[in-house]
């Protein structure tokens, strides 16, 4: 574990949808964080750069490579289904494998992939973190 890790610059967020998705990511995981700003160049070369607030803006990106039927069909449920995550639109908890729970969103559209359609795999899932749960 990191020393420092999203958990310690995160405030707590409820969820629109109250559950939790505990499939934990597989291979290679990267968490993204940036700030929200602007950097105006002038013609001389010169930048004004301003901050429009100081929070950090974290996403996690991911893939589930090989799922069960049960697992694939979890998440394709829950990606779609209006009263759950609706897309990108509402907001769940995630175990995301760390020790913690966040709440998340999903920021990219979602695609299955398999052999003969049997062990659906999920590649390039990308969630962005609002808020811890605890």
């Amino acid at each position: 574990m990191a020393a420092k890790e999203m958990m310690d610059y995160l405030s707590t967020v409820s969820p629109d949808y109250n559950a939790t998705l505990g499939i934990t990511p597989q291979g290679v995981v990267s968490e993204e964080s940036s700030k929200s700003g602007a950097i105006h160049i002038g013609a001389d070369g010169s930048e004004e750069r301003i901050a429009f607030g100081t929070a950090p803006i974290f996403f996690i990106s991911f893939s589930w490579s090989i799922l069960s039927e049960s697992n694939s069909g979890t998440i394709f449920d829950w990606f779609n289904d209006p009263a759950k995550a609706n897309g990108m639109q509402r907001s769940f908890k995630y175990a995301y494998g760390d020790g913690h729970t966040y709440t998340v969103r999903f920021a990219s559209d979602l695609s299955r992939v398999g052999q003969a359609m049997s062990r659906l795999g999920l590649p390039n899932v990308r969630l962005k973190v609002l808020g811890n749960t605890t």
